[in-house]
């Protein structure tokens, strides 16, 4: 319908559900699945929603602005001087019995912060499903991130077409077909239905 919900640790957070058009910049049409994405490196964390007729919206989350601190460094440089200064600095010297000929000067570099914006809330056009993702199924019911360590944004995504499932590869949009390269299908694999 035209409404979201969302939860924090299985609980509906306070003020929700909410309308998907206000929530999600503007988001219309029959949505069938979404897919959440996490950030990773330079992608930011985004939402892919699945339409009927084939279609897929992406939408950016905002990004908040991120700080960067550098260390302060203190660095000790002696002071260059002429020759004459040197030897007036001598004869000063004797005179005071101070041996001191150069003197330290002390450089500062203060801390520095540095903002960089990444892109705000955006939601991009609507494509077909098939010339955004290859191989993505024609029709699927659901699709879905799991969290996984080993990933290294720390998921898997996976699509659900029947008794069929895919893997996604956000960053360079394959979808593997798991069930025809290795047999499995969303029964056994999903559910540990037995065998038939």
């Amino acid at each position: 319908g035209p409404q979201y919900w969302r939860f924090t640790n299985d609980i509906m957070d306070v003020g929700y559900p909410k309308l998907i058009l206000k929530g999600f910049g503007g988001l219309n049409g029959k949505i069938m699945g979404a897919l959440s994405v996490a950030p990773y490196r330079r992608r930011p964390e985004s939402v892919y929603f699945f339409k009927e007729g084939g279609n897929v919206q992406q939408y950016t989350y905002k990004q908040k602005p991120k700080k960067c601190k550098k260390k302060v460094i203190t660095v000790k440089y002696p002071v260059y001087k002429p020759r004459t200064l040197v030897l007036r600095q001598r004869r000063f010297g004797r005179a005071v019995k101070s041996r001191q000929i150069f003197r330290n000067t002390r450089i500062r570099h203060y801390p520095v912060a540095r903002i960089t914006h990444r892109s705000t809330g955006i939601l991009q056009p609507e494509v077909k499903i098939t010339s955004y993702w290859r191989g993505f199924p024609k029709e699927f019911n659901s699709v879905i991130s799991v969290p996984n360590e080993e990933k290294v944004d720390g998921y898997d995504y996976y699509a659900f077409a029947k008794d069929n499932y895919y893997s996604l590869n956000v960053g360079s949009r394959i979808a593997r077909p798991v069930t025809t390269e290795t047999g499995q299908t969303v029964s056994n694999a999903w559910y540990k239905c037995p065998a038939q």
